[in-house]
């Protein structure tokens, strides 16, 4: 249920405990500006630590303690173990991992067996997060087609990081041993949405956008669909296509390969139905596989790579490509 359990008394008190935290090997103040400053463990400062006795959720007190480096790492390591023993916690992670691995709008159900899983493994573990993701993907409303077939609002609308992955993968990228994707912004520009450059540490949106329409009319959420507007309803696909056509390219090439595809490109049927697998999970409508057919069909049959290119950009941004079900 959504009743909260925290307000600003409880935000400070955290942020008391991790006060004194900063860039490792760098002088305080300093650093920060290099992509190597955020890829080592923070550096705990003992003089600039609250040592202070602190409450935190439910009662739940750190005393105050010598100040040493020591005692300002206990500090962090109750609270981190105050939200991890939390009984919100595994219902929150569990959800959240769900909708982005399965579905966005998950039965309290399913939430509560994955829950359960996080709270304990099996063998009295909590937080074995190889089990919870275990747990999310063997079960039955992640594995059992019937849910896609009468569930409505199964589903979701996938990341545009996930669907570039997709063609990456698709074109055999990762032959490159010195395989690179970044594009100082343009991606994120066109996607609002790039490894790392997440605007918050509320990542990309909220788990709980519901976007105007059919979903919010339903009481429904939609999450991917926060970053999904007039703008980059064409400016994703225009990337896509770039993805689909040259690979990755910036000041660097690392082109696809479609050699698989290639060798069944003179008959369009054989290379709808490949595309279908692979980006649809076989879930293309009759509808959109006769707008892909006669799209392909335009293309002179000699020129099969671009019968390819096509097919492949047309999967991963037609209806049935862009949302897992």
């Amino acid at each position: 249920q959504p009743i909260p359990t925290y307000g600003n008394q409880e935000i400070t008190e955290f942020a008391r405990v991790f006060t004194g935290l900063w860039f490792g090997g760098q002088p305080w103040g300093s650093g920060g500006w290099s992509d190597d400053d955020s890829t080592v463990p923070m550096q705990m400062w003992a003089e600039k630590h609250d040592f202070g006795a602190k409450t935190l959720l439910k009662g739940f007190t750190i005393p105050a303690r010598a100040p040493t480096v020591d005692n300002a790492m206990r500090d962090v390591e109750d609270a981190l173990r105050c939200l991890f023993e939390h009984p919100n916690t595994a219902p929150f992670i569990s959800r959240q991992l769900i909708q982005f691995l399965v579905t966005s709008n998950p039965s309290k159900e399913y939430v509560g067996r994955v829950a359960a899983k996080f709270a304990n493994n099996g063998a009295g573990k909590r937080g074995d997060l190889a089990a919870v993701v275990k747990a999310i993907l063997l079960d039955d409303e992640a594995r059992d087609a019937r849910y896609a077939a009468w569930d409505t609002s199964y589903g979701r609308l996938k990341e545009p990081v996930h669907r570039a992955m997709a063609l990456a993968r698709l074109g055999h990228l990762e032959r490159h041993t010195n395989l690179l994707w970044w594009t100082w912004g343009e991606w994120n520009a066109a996607a609002f949405q790039e490894p790392g450059y997440s605007p918050s540490v509320f990542n990309f949106y909220r788990p709980s956008y519901q976007p105007p329409g059919l979903l919010t009319a339903n009481g429904l959420v939609g999450p991917a669909f926060q970053i999904t507007d007039s703008y980059s309803c064409i400016s994703l696909p225009n990337k896509l296509w770039e993805i689909a056509d040259q690979g990755f390219v910036y000041t660097y090439e690392f082109p696809p390969d479609y050699t698989e595809l290639i060798n069944i490109a003179d008959n369009n049927d054989s290379l709808i139905d490949q595309v279908n697998l692979l980006f649809c999970a076989g879930t293309m409508t009759a509808a959109t596989r006769d707008i892909l057919l006669n799209a392909l069909n335009q293309i002179p049959a000699y020129d099969r790579l671009m019968r390819v290119r096509l097919a492949v950009y047309l999967g991963a941004t037609c209806p049935e490509g862009a949302v897992q079900r």
